[in-house]
């Protein structure tokens, strides 16, 4: 039987893909967890089945996000198939934006689930970018400079696509509530 616990992380360390230990309040943890906890919640959203239109590219972002969570945590190997999933993720905005008619004032996705699940992964995805900046910019938590803006790329994209979503699934009754 294989166990789930291993103890190695009871002394408050734990080990990155690339074999480097840390203690698990560094920002490449948070980073990490992030991320996970963005795959949780979009698991959460699939699993009631919302988002039917865009079910099969939910779950190649979460493919995605692991792919990246194993190259901040050290592989090597270039990220398959983000440049892809980013031109997919502009194509779905760009198709949300030719059917939807967008105002220059903030959006209050209060209407129904639908569009406030969506708007809520957006948000989520905002605080993840900040932390992925601070831990890749700031820190250099990853040498390899064409990862890093693909990442930066991505998650800039990411969080535009779930606004989209947003707009995708708002009733026409939003309210608008102040110019940007």
């Amino acid at each position: 039987m294989v166990k789930l616990y291993t103890k190695n992380g009871d002394s408050g360390n734990s080990s990155l893909f690339s074999g480097k230990r840390l203690k698990k309040s560094d920002l490449i943890f948070e980073a990490l967890g992030q991320i996970d906890e963005l795959n949780a919640l979009i698991s959460l959203v699939l699993s009631k089945m919302y988002f039917k239109e865009f079910s099969d590219l939910l779950i190649e972002i979460q493919k995605i996000n692991y792919l990246v969570m194993a190259t901040l945590a050290g592989d090597k190997r270039p990220i398959a198939g983000i440049s892809d999933l980013i031109k997919k993720l502009e194509q779905k905005i760009d198709f949300v934006l030719s059917k939807k008619e967008v105002s220059n004032r903030f959006l209050l996705f209060n209407d129904n689930l639908f569009s406030a699940e969506a708007n809520f992964l957006r948000t989520f995805v905002r605080k993840v970018e900040r932390v992925l900046v601070s831990c890749l910019i700031d820190y250099k938590c990853l040498d390899n400079k064409e990862s890093k803006s693909l990442i930066l790329a991505y998650v800039n994209r990411l969080s535009d696509f779930f606004f989209a979503v947003s707009l995708w699934y708002a009733d026409r009754k939003t309210e608008l509530v102040r110019k940007a």
